[in-house]
């Protein structure tokens, strides 16, 4: 909720001045189901209506974006010939951030990732709904300013001042008749939904004054009974009480649960559609790389299901295995217990005999010698039965390492595609190996590992390490290419930057013949008026005098003849050399154009 306007927005509409763009944010971009059809139609690039060429429209779009960025306090000095002659790269980019970070998003942060600049002005105004986004390309915005670039430009720059403006005025509660942004005090209480921005403006005072560390809201308490004490005129609140808020506060809290569960279903079959109608709209070679992959995913699973067989033939050898142990284990409990029986019957049988004295001396003497002779072939046999113990378990530990490096071998080999189908001239190898750790040391392996199998894999090796020089030796070339034509197309950009300043150096020195030109007419016009005026005056003085100045007037006819001759053959010149200047001027600019369209046929095409 707004901590600095007491409304709040009672059904969630307020628009938001720093939200981020649809790029940035978590939802998904589409806003409701729509057909294959409207979304072709929509992708399509649109035609500009505005007369973007027009010197005209350009004079206002330049001074409306030159006088917004002045009244918000644009950090770097404009001039409006930047404007008429193009603004440089720098000047523009720092125009763009600008107008990004000041109204239309402040937190966007510009080459995130290693993004370009020409990048985040594309995924920008695309976010901004900008009606030409898929026009603008990053050529033309590397050269901004230049004279077939900057039209297209500025009616961009001209586009995000007025989305700002119209932003701006948005937040304007004396511009805008939406509720959400009216003062609640020039609200009338008679409308139907008063009780909820009576409520919510409590929570948002109530939250404020929370956040300031106060437990008391008596006072607040109070002022929403007055306020809701207004609309007692409403039959659904006239007996409203705190109670009734909190259950209609739940009820709200459950529909409005239901209602996201509604819409992560929805936004799920958006987003499932959009994929169906992305893959059947996707180009050609995407749906040949998705056929590689299905091919590729098919044999993995072909090789992945050969990998189960052989687990599961492993699988049940261990069993047998298994089972040959058990049936052992259980014979030899059988051994003992049939041994015990039989001691314990021949101790009873020495209990029923009657010995005498010396026998049962004697006897004892041999009892307590063959149980010094029993106990040392006891601890013979425990140290014997240690011994084994151990070997067997430094054997069970190194099955189990050989287990774990054949497992691993055969890790290996599936990746580098020799199991369970190597490719020829291995196909006739079996590379697969296979442990069993109950039968002889010559058969525990089913493959000769020796002969067989480290020989094709060490040719293999050698294989791979061949292409994988080869491919290295084929990577050096086209990154040396690649270098080679980004050298070339940078040389080009500069040629073309060095003949737009040369032609802007012509066209410059055009106008100067151009504007000289028109004051030596001017000049010559003034002469020509000046000798009429003499030549007048002279025939008057003739008139009252024809005879004494009949010769002289003669003279002076002759004479202004001869300088309206040589002013004729003046003007005549002037002309003709304007004309051929004239001439040569646009036939350059024409061999400029030509040249510069074809450069910018060939970057295209490279």
């Amino acid at each position: 909720m707004s901590a600095s306007r007491g409304d709040g927005g009672y059904y969630g509409r307020t628009p938001s001045r720093n939200a981020p763009p649809g790029s940035v944010r978590r939802s998904s971009q589409y806003s409701g189901r729509a057909s294959a059809a409207a979304l072709a139609q929509i992708n399509q690039p649109k035609t500009e209506m505005r007369p973007i060429r027009d010197k005209q429209w350009i004079a206002m779009a330049a001074q409306t974006v030159m006088d917004h960025l002045i009244e918000n306090r644009f950090p770097l000095p404009l001039e409006r010939k930047m404007f008429d002659q193009g603004p440089t790269l720098k000047l523009f980019q720092a125009m763009f951030m600008f107008l990004t970070h000041d109204v239309l998003y402040p937190g966007y942060v510009f080459g995130k990732g290693g993004r370009k600049f020409e990048e985040d002005v594309i995924t920008l105004m695309k976010d901004l709904r900008y009606p030409h986004a898929d026009q603008i390309s990053r050529t033309a915005l590397q050269a901004a300013g230049s004279g077939h670039a900057w039209p297209a430009t500025l009616a961009m720059l001209y586009w995000m001042v007025e989305l700002s403006q119209a932003k701006l005025q948005w937040f304007n509660p004396e511009m805008c008749d939406d509720p959400n942004l009216t003062p609640i005090e020039k609200l009338s209480p008679e409308q139907s939904n008063m009780p909820e921005r009576y409520f919510i403006d409590y929570l948002n005072q109530a939250y404020r004054a929370f956040l300031d560390g106060s437990d008391d809201f008596s006072d607040l308490d109070q002022q929403l009974r007055q306020s809701l004490g207004k609309v007692t005129m409403h039959p659904v609140f006239q007996e409203l009480t705190f109670s009734g808020i909190e259950q209609s506060n739940g009820a709200v809290i459950q529909e409005t649960e239901r209602k996201a569960g509604q819409l992560k279903k929805t936004v799920a079959e958006i987003e499932q559609i959009m994929s169906h109608v992305r893959v059947i709209q996707s180009p050609r070679n995407e749906r040949d790389q998705l056929e590689k992959e299905h091919e590729l995913q098919l044999a993995d699973s072909v090789k992945f299901q050969k990998m189960i067989e052989h687990n599961n033939q492993k699988k049940s050898k261990l069993e047998d295995a298994l089972q040959v142990l058990n049936a052992a284990i259980s014979e030899a409990e059988e051994r003992l217990v049939a041994l015990r029986t039989e001691h314990g019957g021949l101790l009873k049988a020495v209990e029923e005999q009657n010995l005498s004295p010396e026998e049962a001396t004697r006897m004892t003497t041999e009892r307590d010698t063959l149980a010094r002779t029993l106990k040392d072939l006891h601890d013979r046999v425990a140290e014997a039965s240690k011994t084994q113990w151990e070997r067997e378990m430094a054997v069970a530990k190194r099955g189990s390492s050989m287990e774990d490096a054949i497992q691993e071998y055969m890790q290996v080999v599936y990746r580098a595609g020799l199991f369970p189908d190597a490719p020829k001239p291995f196909d006739q190898i079996q590379f697969g190996l296979d442990v069993n750790l109950t039968a002889p040391p010559a058969e525990m392996l089913n493959a000769d590992i020796r002969h067989s199998i480290r020989p094709a894999v060490t040719r293999f090796g050698e294989e791979r390490r061949l292409v994988r020089t080869r491919l290295d030796d084929e990577r050096i070339v086209v990154e040396d290419e690649l270098d080679r034509l980004t050298q070339f197309v940078e040389n080009q950009k500069e040629e073309l930057e060095n003949r737009e300043v040369r032609l802007n150096q012509l066209l410059e020195r055009a106008d100067e013949i151009r504007e000289h030109a028109a004051t030596e007419t001017a000049d010559s016009n003034l002469e020509s008026a000046r000798l009429e005026r003499e030549v007048a005056n002279i025939r008057t003085a003739a008139q009252q005098s024809a005879l004494g100045l009949d010769s002289r007037l003669q003279a002076l006819e002759i004479e202004y003849a001869d300088l309206q001759h040589k002013t004729a053959r003046l003007r005549d010149e002037v002309l003709k050399e304007v004309v051929n200047h004239t001439e040569a001027i646009v036939t350059f600019r024409t061999q400029v154009s030509a040249s510069l369209d074809s450069l910018a046929l060939y970057a295209e095409n490279n």
